[in-house]
C-alpha cells in the first residue's frame, strides 16, 4: 500500500472522552452534528466528503475563528478525486472504440462479442472520471455514506435499520473510543461497520481525531451494478451522469492544544482502489474552498462578495488563502496540501456560477460551449479549460526566483481548487511520477487548514506545519511544552451545564470562567478549582440561556486559556412541561448524561399506545439488559440504567446501544460508559 505519510504511533498519558452524533431521524441523509473543540479552528466536519457547514443545518460553525467569535471563514470545502478508468460492460468485458476517432460516446464494442475484431479494434475506452464531495456551483453529491437511504431499498430492513442511524463522525480523544475499521475497505461479510466503535484506544495522531467513511459507489451491490450510477444526491443530482471510479474513502482531521499547532486542523483522505479489475490511472487529487468570510449573522452576499483569494509559492510555503478585502474579519484562512514526493501541483480560481463542468464526462462531442467533456479532471491536472472563466492562483510554471506571491485584483464571492497530480503517462508509460492505484490498493491526501493575521504569519505558520507533518505527527516536537487546557465535553440539564476537561500536570491553579452570553466581556464570574479535578457542574444557571465558558490553567509563569465554548441548559429529563424536540413518530429522544458514570435516564416518545422493549447491549452486540418489556401510552417516557447486567454485576467501561422496540418501530442509539 503506497501512502502519503507514515503515521508515528503516538504514546500519551490516558484520558479517556468520548463524543458522538446521531441525528433523531433514522433516514437521516448526512451527519454534521460534529465539529472539532480542542483548540481554537472549530471547524465542522461530515460524512459526505467535505468540510464545513454549507446551507445544511447546524450551519454554525462552519470554520469558525476564534472559537465562539461568531466569525465564520469557510461555507464549504471539499475533497475532489479524478482519475482514468477503463470502461467495462456489465459483464466486465473491456470495451473498445468501434472507430477512431469516435463520434459518440456510443461508439463501443466488447471484447469476445460477435463483431469484436481485435486487429480492427484497438483503441480501448479510458473515460477521465471525477468524484467530489461539493461541486460548487451545483447541489451535487457524489461521496455518500455506506448507509445512504438510498440503500433501503435493497438491503434487508433490519440492516438498514439498525446501522443507518450509526453510520456517522466518530470522535475520539486521545484515541478512544477506536473504530473498528482494521480490515477497511475489505468486508466479506457485506456490512460496511467500520464507524462501529470499540471502547480501547486506538492509534490515531491526533489528541481529537473525527472520523468518518463513504464512497463514490454502492458497496453493497456487485462490480457493474447499473444501480453504482444512480447513487448521488443533490437537487441538481438528475443533471449529472454518475460513473463511479470505486473509491472507498476513510476521512480523519485532527486537532492539538499546543500553542504553535492552536490555530491549524490537519486531514487526511486514505483513498482506495476498490474496484477489482482496473488500475485507476492519473489519478489527480484536489480540495476545492469556497470561503465566504464574514460574521455569522450576515446574509451571503454580505459575506461572500468581499473575499480575496491570493497564493504564496515556494519551498515550505506553497499555500493558497482566502481574506476579507474590507476588514470585516481579521484573519486569513489558509490551505496547504502535502505533495507526495515531486508530483506537480496547481491551484484555480474562479468567481460564483463559473465552476468547471462535468455533468457528461462522457459525452462526445463535450456539451456545447465546452472543450472537454471534463472540465473539472482538466484542472486538477493543471490545464485550463477556458481562461475567460479559471485564473491560476498559483502562477504556471512558477519557478523559484520568480515573485512568489499572487492575490487576485478584485474582490468577488471567489473560491479556489488547490490540486496536485503526476506526469499523467501513468496509463501509457507509468514511472516514479505516476500517480496510480492499482486494484485493492490507497494512497493519502494530507493537508491542513490553518488561520493567520496576515500573510507573514501564515509563512510562519505554513512552515510550523510542514515540519510537523514531515515529522509524522511526532508529539516528541512539543515534549517540552505544556498543552493548553481541552475541554473535551460539555453537557447540559434544566438548570445545570456539566464540564470535563484535560490539563497537562503540573497545573500550580485552575479555574473556570463562566457569564451569560449576553453579559460584557470583561464580566466573567470566576470559580478556583482543585488542579485534581476533571469534572464540574455549573448548577443554579437560567434554563434556555446560553453561557459561555472556559477553563485556564496557572503553570507558574504560564497562564494557559482553553478555547470559550457556548451552551444553555435545556431539558434532558422528564419534568412538568417538558417539549418534546421537533419530529414525528415515535422515537428515541435520547439520554442523558452521555457519557456517564454509572446511571443514565434514557427518553423516548410513544406517538401510540404500544408494548415497548427497551434494550441495552454490548459492542459484541450481546444483551446486557432488558429495562422495561410493557405497554406505554402515547407521551414522552423515561427510564433509567444504573450500568448493572441483567446479573446485577456492574457493566465495564465502554460503548453499549439501546435499542427501542415497538410494535411498528425500531432504532437503536450508542451510548458510553465511562469509569
Amino acid at each position: 500500500m503506497k501512502s502519503y505519510l507514515l503515521v508515528g504511533l503516538i504514546l500519551m498519558t490516558t484520558f479517556l472522552a468520548y463524543g458522538s452524533s446521531v441525528e433523531d431521524s433514522s433516514g437521516r441523509l448526512l451527519d454534521i452534528n460534529q465539529h472539532h473543540i480542542a483548540n481554537d479552528l472549530s471547524l465542522r466536519v461530515s460524512n459526505f466528503g467535505y468540510l464545513g457547514s454549507g446551507s445544511h443545518s447546524p450551519q454554525w460553525p462552519s470554520l469558525e475563528f476564534p472559537a465562539n467569535s461568531g466569525m465564520d471563514y469557510l461555507y464549504q470545502g471539499s475533497v475532489w478525486i479524478g482519475a482514468k478508468r477503463i470502461r467495462r460492460d456489465e459483464d466486465g468485458n473491456k470495451l473498445f472504440w468501434e472507430v477512431w476517432p469516435p463520434a459518440s460516446e456510443n461508439d463501443v464494442i466488447a471484447e469476445n462479442s460477435p463483431g469484436f475484431d481485435p486487429d480492427l479494434h484497438t483503441v480501448v475506452v479510458v473515460d477521465t472520471l471525477t468524484s467530489v464531495g461539493f461541486d460548487g456551483d451545483y447541489s451535487y453529491l457524489q461521496l455518500l455514506p455506506a448507509y445512504f437511504p438510498y440503500e433501503a431499498n435493497y438491503l434487508p430492513p433490519d440492516q438498514y435499520q439498525n446501522y443507518n442511524p450509526l453510520d456517522v463522525v466518530v470522535r475520539s480523544i486521545l484515541g478512544v473510543p477506536s473504530l473498528s475499521d482494521d480490515t477497511f475497505p475489505e468486508d466479506p461479510g457485506g456490512y460496511f461497520d467500520f464507524f462501529m466503535t470499540s471502547p480501547e484506544q486506538g492509534d490515531f495522531p491526533g489528541m481529537e481525531t473525527m472520523t468518518s467513511f463513504y464512497y463514490d459507489y454502492s458497496p453493497f451491490t456487485p462490480w457493474g451494478d447499473p444501480r453504482h450510477q444512480d447513487r448521488k444526491d443533490g437537487v441538481s443530482a438528475g443533471a449529472f451522469e454518475h460513473h463511479p471510479l470505486y473509491l472507498s474513502i476513510r476521512q480523519g482531521s485532527y486537532a492539538w492544544t499546543y500553542e504553535e499547532l492552536f490555530d491549524m486542523i490537519f486531514f487526511s483522505f486514505d483513498i482506495y482502489n476498490s474496484n477489482p479489475l482496473d488500475t485507476l490511472y492519473d489519478v489527480a487529487l484536489a480540495f476545492f474552498m469556497d470561503c465566504d468570510i464574514g460574521p455569522q449573522d450576515w446574509d451571503g452576499d454580505a459575506v461572500s462578495m468581499n473575499d480575496l483569494s491570493g497564493y504564496y509559492a515556494g519551498e515550505g510555503y506553497e499555500f493558497a488563502y482566502t481574506r476579507d478585502s474590507d476588514g470585516d474579519a481579521l484573519h486569513w484562512a489558509a490551505l496547504k496540501i502535502f505533495p507526495y514526493q515531486n508530483n506537480d501541483f496547481a491551484c484555480w480560481h474562479w468567481t460564483r456560477g463559473d465552476g468547471p463542468d462535468h455533468r457528461r464526462p462522457r459525452r462526445i462531442p463535450p456539451l456545447p460551449g465546452l472543450i472537454t467533456s471534463n472540465e473539472k479532471y482538466w484542472l486538477m491536472t493543471g490545464n485550463n479549460p477556458n481562461p475567460d472563466k479559471f485564473n491560476p492562483l498559483r502562477p504556471e510554471n512558477w519557478q523559484p526566483g520568480m515573485e512568489p506571491h499572487y492575490e487576485e485584483p478584485i474582490p468577488n464571492d471567489t473560491r479556489f481548487l488547490y490540486t496536485i497530480y503526476g506526469d499523467m503517462q501513468g496509463f501509457y508509460d507509468p514511472s516514479s511520477q505516476s500517480i496510480n492505484i492499482p486494484p485493492g490498493e490507497s494512497i493519502t491526501l494530507h493537508g491542513v487548514i490553518f488561520m493567520g493575521d496576515d500573510l507573514d504569519d501564515l509563512k510562519d505558520k505554513s512552515l510550523i506545519a510542514e515540519a510537523f507533518y514531515d515529522s509524522g505527527y511526532d508529539l516528541a516536537l512539543y515534549e517540552d511544552e505544556i498543552f493548553r487546557p481541552f475541554l473535551t465535553y460539555f453537557g447540559t440539564d434544566a438548570n445545570s451545564i456539566e464540564l470535563n476537561w484535560m490539563i497537562d500536570e503540573g497545573a500550580d491553579d485552575l479555574y473556570l470562567y463562566y457569564r451569560m452570553k449576553q453579559d460584557p466581556p470583561i464580566d466573567w464570574e470566576i470559580i478556583e478549582l482543585d488542579t485534581e479535578i476533571d469534572s464540574y457542574i455549573l448548577t443554579d444557571l437560567l434554563y434556555d440561556t446560553y453561557y459561555e465558558f472556559f477553563i485556564a490553567a496557572d503553570h507558574g509563569d504560564l497562564y494557559l486559556e482553553s478555547s470559550t465554548h457556548r451552551a444553555k441548559p435545556t431539558i434532558t429529563a422528564v419534568e412538568d412541561g417538558y417539549q418534546l424536540p421537533a419530529g414525528e413518530g415515535t422515537r428515541i429522544v435520547g439520554n442523558y448524561p452521555n457519557p456517564f458514570n454509572p446511571d443514565t435516564r434514557i427518553l423516548f416518545f410513544i406517538e401510540e399506545p404500544s408494548e415497548v422493549r427497551l434494550e441495552i447491549y454490548n459492542i459484541r452486540g450481546q444483551l446486557v439488559r432488558v429495562l422495561t418489556d410493557r405497554q406505554y401510552d402515547r407521551g414522552i417516557h423515561s427510564v433509567a440504567w444504573n450500568g448493572l447486567d441483567s446479573a446485577q454485576n456492574e457493566a465495564a467501561s465502554g460503548v453499549y446501544f439501546y435499542r427501542l422496540k415497538t410494535e411498528n418501530a425500531q432504532e437503536i442509539r450508542k451510548m458510553l460508559l465511562l469509569k
